[in-house]
């Protein structure tokens, strides 16, 4: 922009704030509404999901849930809505979602992917009750988290997790290296309690044990949270292949395993394992063929034949969809050699395999959110700030589509500087989730709601040290009122930090790590992204 006014030379009227509030918003807004067209037109042939989370903007003090359309073409912003008031109101949150849904048309959507807090689980009920056509969906991504937080409550990984952030916090500090002072009293203890870290062996022990524990599940996350492709085919065979490498890197002795077994199995069985899961992985030919006798399982076929139940409205095409299931089993190359002779069930498979499983594209604007609306311009009209976030975020989505750019959910330069892992502390409000979970599946009573009656809380991780005060916790995804305010970085000095001491010694024979479960999947997929460029 600065090249053509130089171009243009003297004499150039720049727009008034009357032009850039109204007539010249509204044009880019048009613009951008026709770039969009393609996406549309695409919501009608392949179906796609409505995306919903909430965050907190930290400098007006509300509420914002954001609403995210996605589709092969990828994600659309729609606009945010402040939720203050009603921010814990299921009904409330069904109204604005519902209103989503009829706006981009209850023939198009398939499914809603939402949080998985409680009044989140209560609005996809009700929205599923009243439109029986389609899926409430929790956010794959989040069920992934907290089996990751789960993890990281054994003894031996919480241990091993706290010290690599006490040392990742020293090392990421910017005056922890190069000093032109004498080092203090307190600096000489932290760099020797640094040291002993280091050089224990029970502490490589310990990182070897949670490697083996949670590697397999951070690329499922991966996947699942990625961009490049569309997940919905994949993650049913993913997950189980994420157990098969754990049980392999400990050479199948259950003992070792058993309880994490237990631990994702919760959060699977409640959460995560969905009918359109196990529907895209039955309809996935690169899983199909290669795994016959796992995907002809009656759970698979039940939450197939669910799909198709409720996606497909007429009952004679779902007879047919059944006769045509016959041929796409027998088949040892059914896209190539029998697509056009089964179109009713080659539209019903391209709707469900081209779903996304996780709603953290939503998280992506917040940024946007904070660079729009800072303290001087928090007196923004709502319609003209959704204007703004509207052309900024679909602009910054086309450019990343034609970049084919894509965002690494464990990428340490795409992290939040609030991140737990940057400040040298675990996050404390990691049962949140759990707090906010029903008593009883058919009342509306929180554990939140009790723990506040009881004069109850959780306590904090146990760590000890002085607080930084500028920090911020980091917990996207984790409900409806998070935040993803970014902190001031440390001073020049490193955070003074002692944790427990603690030298839990796995008595484990860690062999070496059997990845091979993984090859053929990561093949699959990336050869599949490949092909759809």
């Amino acid at each position: 922009m600065t090249k053509l006014i130089g171009q243009y030379g003297m004499g150039l009227k720049p727009p008034s704030q009357y032009e850039l509030r109204f007539p010249l918003l509204q044009r880019e807004v048009a613009n951008v509404q026709a770039l969009l067209a393609p996406n549309r037109e695409e919501w009608a042939v392949k179906g796609c999901s409505i995306m919903s989370d909430g965050w907190r903007d930290s400098v007006v003090q509300k509420d914002i849930v954001n609403f995210l359309v996605n589709s092969p073409k990828g994600s659309v912003f729609i606009r945010s809505k402040e939720v203050s008031e009603v921010v814990k109101d299921a009904t409330m949150l069904f109204k604005l979602l519902d209103d989503m849904v009829e706006e981009v048309g209850e023939k198009n959507v398939v499914q809603v992917v939402i949080d998985n807090a409680s009044n989140y689980v209560k609005t996809g009920k009700l929205l599923e009750a009243k439109r029986p056509h389609l899926f409430w969906t929790p956010c794959a991504a989040h069920c992934l988290d907290l089996m990751l937080e789960d993890i990281g409550k054994i003894a031996a990984v919480k241990t091993a997790m706290q010290k690599c952030m006490f040392i990742n916090a020293y090392m990421m500090c910017p005056g922890s290296w190069i000093s032109p002072l004498e080092p203090t009293s307190m600096e000489i203890r932290t760099a020797r309690k640094l040291k002993q870290y280091i050089l224990q062996e029970g502490f490589w022990r310990n990182i070897a044990y949670a490697l083996k524990l949670t590697s397999p599940l951070v690329k499922v996350l991966r996947m699942v949270d990625g961009e490049k492709k569309p997940p919905m085919g994949y993650i049913y065979a993913a997950m189980d292949r994420a157990k098969e490498t754990i049980a392999k890197s400990f050479k199948l002795k259950k003992v070792k395993y058993e309880k994490v077994f237990e631990m994702i199995d919760r959060r699977w069985d409640c959460q995560l394992h969905q009918p359109l899961h196990a529907a895209g992985y039955f309809l996935n030919p690169a899983v199909h063929y290669a795994h016959p006798a796992d995907v002809c399982c009656e759970e698979v076929e039940r939450g197939l034949y669910s799909c198709i139940t409720k996606l497909v409205r007429d009952p004679i095409v779902q007879d047919r969809i059944m006769v045509e299931l016959e041929v796409f089993k027998n088949a040892t190359d059914w896209w190539s050699s029998y697509g056009s002779s089964a179109p009713n069930l080659r539209d019903f498979a391209v709707k469900v395999l081209s779903l996304t499983c996780s709603a953290s594209g939503c998280e992506r604007n917040w940024s946007v959110f904070q660079h729009l609306h800072t303290k001087k311009r928090n007196r923004l009209a709502q319609s003209r700030l959704n204007d703004m976030v509207f052309v900024k975020y679909n602009r910054a989505l086309q450019r990343r589509m034609k970049r084919n750019d894509a965002k690494d959910p464990i990428l340490l330069e795409e992290i939040d500087d609030s991140n737990e892992w940057l400040m040298g502390k675990m996050d404390g409000n990691s049962s949140n989730d759990e707090d906010d979970a029903f008593v009883h599946d058919d009342e509306d009573l929180t554990w939140t709601l009790v723990s506040e009656a009881a004069g109850a809380e959780e306590p904090s991780y146990g760590t000890r040290g002085a607080k930084t005060p500028h920090s911020a916790k980091n917990n996207k995804g984790k409900g409806i009122a998070t935040s993803s305010t970014q902190s001031k970085r440390y001073g020049t000095s490193a955070p003074h930090l002692e944790l427990v001491d603690e030298d839990d010694d796995v008595g484990e024979e860690l062999g070496k790590e059997d990845g091979s479960f993984w090859k053929d999947l990561e093949l699959e997929y990336e050869e599949s992204g490949s092909e759809s460029e």
